[in-house]
């Protein structure tokens, strides 16, 4: 057998799925840029809701204490200020800004969540798999 002249050629469905494939490919990296700026913070403990901050409507930071946790709020981002808890990896964790991060206090049992952003209004289905 010769090798040389059993050459693959392409046939007019291989471009087809070339194409198809990548623009699965580009739809699925445009979804991971897009971020946007986070519309609203949430504030949970015990898995209730306890705060829902509107961020675009605010002029100056706010902060707030829930047990021994103290939360800032401002117009570009959140972040824990303070915990009691003995490791300290909720204040480490340093500020959230994007729609979908979290910041967590484990053992106040306290969740910090920023919603909202350009995503707002899809579906809620998640482009990354």
């Amino acid at each position: 057998m010769n090798l040389r002249n059993s050459v693959c050629k392409p046939k007019p469905g291989d471009f087809v799925l070339f194409i198809a494939v990548l623009a699965a490919a580009v739809y699925c990296f445009a979804g991971m840029v897009k971020s946007g700026a986070a519309r609203e913070a949430v504030i949970k403990q015990n898995g209730v809701e306890l705060y829902r901050i509107d961020m675009g409507e605010l002029k100056e930071p706010v902060f707030i204490r829930v047990d021994g946790v103290e939360i800032c709020v401002s117009a570009d981002g959140a972040r824990f200020v303070h915990s009691d808890c003995p490791d300290g990896v909720c204040v480490r964790t340093g500020k959230i800004t994007r729609a979908g991060q979290a910041a967590v206090c484990v053992p106040n049992r306290v969740v910090l969540v920023l919603e909202g952003g350009a995503d707002a209004d899809s579906d809620g289905m998640d482009v990354i798999t």
